[in-house]
């Protein structure tokens, strides 16, 4: 079983991700434990043992512009990566312009 933690910061959009991953109880456990904030995200993460964490870069309120955040976000998944050596996979929710440091990714 799966331990998905929700960092999405919009209770609708939460929602609707929690609903459709209840349908499938055998294989996932969403904690009550909700991530409202970027700057929390590290030590819930800790906390929670997560195996997925489902992020969301607009609705999760950070300390970050618009232009910051797009290398804050780089930066903590590359973190993520090399803290827990790939046993946490991260779903990123967004829509992204043409152009955006996302779109040249090669990982």
């Amino acid at each position: 079983m799966k331990k998905v933690l929700l960092a999405i910061g919009n209770e609708s959009y939460s929602n609707i991700i929690r609903n459709r991953l209840s349908e499938h109880k055998e294989h996932f456990l969403i904690p009550e434990q909700k991530v409202m904030h970027h700057r929390y995200l590290k030590e819930v993460v800790e906390l929670e043992k997560t195996d997925l964490l489902i992020l969301h870069d607009y609705y999760l309120p950070s300390d970050f512009d618009s232009k910051e955040g797009v290398w804050e976000w780089l930066s903590y998944i590359q973190h993520i990566r090399e803290l827990y050596d790939d046993s946490i996979r991260v779903v990123f929710l967004c829509e992204r312009n043409r152009g955006d440091p996302f779109s040249y990714l090669n990982w």
